[in-house]
């Protein structure tokens, strides 16, 4: 019989042989991300230090294709839609459902607007919208807005590139999360943009995992979600979190 010492020395060889490949949105930045969702699963990782993990900026469709298809153990930072819940696992609470005690983060997503046009969101429905509206390429927000018969434009490569089409007006308006559109607003911009309403959606964003990880290491899954639920509520991560949400979702919480 192993020793302990021996049992945890094979433990730790066997999963260093075996890091958690993760696979995250390259528009939060390239490996050396500093974005809040990163940040979390970085201070998870170093608390399970026998456990590597890896985590690679992809395009985002390519990101969510890979891991669907186990190239990938998992996504950082998915929020649920039914095409993905397909192909992919998310924690589920005791009804099935999505557990949003288990997600990473919750971010509202708002229709912006060049100042002094039409186009808006009431709380129920969009208004005065006759073009094009811009979101980023596989967001659930696209969906959404789809859903409530809007033409949606994903043909852009970056926040930056959409945003430029929105004041050229070859976009009417655009759906973006709270902390990306912050630094699109200020009193320098060549043609000011203002938020067209309240919260279009609020969204839960999960890790998930490819259905081969979880039929492998289903009980590292679960552990996996429940370090994240802890990290959620961590002084540091509550920090860095309200810090870059920016000042459109002041006092949001996680």
């Amino acid at each position: 019989m192993l020793s302990l010492a021996a049992a945890l020395g094979a433990c730790a060889a066997m999963a260093a042989e075996a890091p958690i490949r993760l696979c995250y949105n390259n528009a939060l930045g390239g490996a050396d991300s500093q974005h809040f969702s990163i940040q979390m699963l970085r201070n998870v990782a170093a608390k399970m230090p026998q456990q590597p993990m890896e985590f690679v900026p992809l395009p985002w469709l390519r990101c969510q294709a890979l891991a669907s298809r186990g190239d990938f153990d998992g996504i950082v930072g998915a929020s649920y839609t039914e095409e993905r819940a397909r192909t992919l696992v998310y924690p589920r609470n005791a009804q099935g459902n999505a557990d949003e005690a288990a997600r990473m983060f919750q971010l509202g997503v708002i229709l912006i607007r060049r100042k002094g046009t039409e186009p808006s969101w009431d709380g129920q429905a969009f208004r005065g919208i006759v073009g094009r509206v811009g979101a980023d390429r596989g967001a659930s927000s696209a969906v959404f807005a789809r859903a409530r018969g809007l033409l949606v434009d994903e043909e852009h490569p970056n926040a930056e590139a959409m945003v430029a089409k929105l004041r050229a007006g070859r976009l009417d308006a655009a759906l973006m999360s709270e902390p990306q559109a912050a630094g699109f607003f200020g009193a320098n911009q060549d043609v000011p943009l203002e938020v067209a309403g309240p919260r279009v959606m609020s969204k839960a964003y999960f890790l998930v995992f490819s259905k081969a990880f979880v039929a492998k290491r289903a009980s590292l899954a679960n552990m996996l979600w429940q370090a994240v639920a802890r990290e959620r509520g961590s002084p540091t991560f509550v920090k860095v979190y309200s810090e870059q949400q920016g000042f459109l979702a002041e006092g949001a919480q996680p």
